[in-house]
């Protein structure tokens, strides 16, 4: 279903059906993937949240359906020991969402503002340090022990440790697998649109060789828009 489905997207043909195909199968893969079932639609809700925050804040959308399913969210792991699953942490799970909370309502808060270069550079490599860091945090774990019996300078030993291991991976990650794969990827997108359009190469009126609209410059990997949130004349990269 994933190759046919990128398949068309990429081919254009059936585009639509191809997309909804490829998005029915994540929310499904979500929806099974967890014991708790609650889990992944939990995980979906929040991330797009912020979706829904963006449009209520230009006007192309109410902002209720937050509300509702943040109370949905947070009242579900309570749900869920009432239903008998015992392993379902509901003051770990408050906590984290809390902290969600409190880090998205920062970045919101700072959004007009310029923004220090190594805050930029951490949004760069954050996709690459999302996929890395749980794996490699299991091994550590193999090499470090139980931290929560260890004494207090080991464990913030460890934890600087740590630290650097997963940045130091995450920034080897974009540099030679994510960026190389988004350059690819930006000249498959502007080759297939160019055949689609009969041109070749041919680029829609105003897009340079740097130039797309999900992915952002080539050079630079700053998308449309977030100019608006780390201030003009900002240098990043």
């Amino acid at each position: 279903m994933f190759v046919l489905g990128l398949t068309g997207v990429v081919l254009g043909r059936l585009r639509t059906v191809s997309a909804c195909l490829l998005g029915v199968m994540a929310v499904a893969c979500l929806l099974l993937s967890s014991r708790v079932p609650w889990l992944g639609a939990a995980v979906l809700a929040v991330m797009f949240a912020g979706t829904a925050i963006y449009r209520w804040e230009r006007g192309t959308g109410p902002l209720w359906p937050v509300a509702v399913t943040a109370a949905l969210v947070v009242v579900a792991p309570v749900w869920a020991i009432e239903s008998g699953w015992w392993w379902v942490r509901a003051d770990v799970w408050l906590t984290t969402i809390a902290l969600a909370a409190a880090t998205f309502a920062g970045g919101m808060a700072l959004r007009g503002r310029r923004l220090p270069r190594v805050l930029v550079w951490f949004g760069l490599i954050s996709y690459s340090l999302y996929l890395v860091h749980h794996p490699l945090l299991k091994y550590f774990v193999q090499v470090s022990g139980d931290l929560r019996q260890a004494a207090l300078p080991y464990q913030l030993l460890m934890t600087a440790v740590a630290l650097a291991v997963i940045i130091g991976a995450s920034a080897l990650t974009y540099r030679f697998v994510e960026k190389p794969m988004q350059d690819l990827g930006r000249r498959v997108s502007r080759r297939c649109r160019g055949g689609l359009q009969g041109g070749g190469e041919a680029r829609v009126p105003g897009e340079d060789a740097g130039d797309d609209r999900v992915l952002g410059h080539q050079e630079r990997q700053v998308p449309h828009g977030v100019g608006d949130h780390v201030g003009q004349g900002d240098t990043v990269g």
